[in-house]
């Protein structure tokens, strides 16, 4: 039976996406540009795809598995303390002070709490569609804190190196 491949990290930051693999730990950035990204509002998703389809054939990054790592400058988050479950009252008022008119959320429980992450569904849809369209297949999404304690701040080699290490508890 042959192995399959370890998934391709993707970096998914404010200003662009970090990029790396088992066998290329070190992260390669593909940086957005105004023109097509800003405020984590696709202006021109025509021109974000055709962006990513430069970056993956001058990089020569064959497809297959991806896992998203969102930034924290990509998503909203809201801290809920206590043991007990947040009540749904209280999720829907934090997800109304998002700005975005389509969003995702889902909320993780943090050592002794719980944290909601609330994220702007149109942002997600267009770069998971570049993805896909070029024949990747995204297996997670999950925002950077999950990696954990101890994980750098700034997306480096160490961390591609860190999630690779913990990518069976990450997924």
């Amino acid at each position: 039976m042959k192995k399959s491949a370890p998934p391709i990290i993707i970096d998914v930051a404010r200003d662009g996406l970090r990029l790396c693999t088992s066998s290329s730990p070190e992260p390669l950035l593909c940086k957005f540009d105004s023109s097509f990204v800003s405020d984590l509002e696709i202006t021109n998703a025509q021109e974000l795809f055709s962006h990513i389809r430069t970056f993956v054939d001058q990089r020569k990054i064959k497809p297959g598995t991806m896992v998203f790592i969102l930034a924290s400058s990509v998503y909203f988050e809201k801290n809920y303390p206590g043991p007990l479950f947040p009540s749904q009252e209280a999720m829907d008022d934090f997800i109304d002070t998002v700005p975005f008119s389509a969003i995702s959320s889902k909320t993780f429980k943090v050592g002794n709490s719980f944290k909601q992450v609330v994220i702007n569904r149109d942002h997600y849809e267009a770069l998971r569609h570049s993805f896909e369209d070029l024949g990747f297949k995204i297996s997670a999404v999950i925002p950077d804190f999950v990696l954990g304690p101890g994980s750098p701040g700034e997306f480096t080699a160490d961390t591609c190196r860190l999630i690779y290490r913990r990518m069976d508890q990450i997924i």
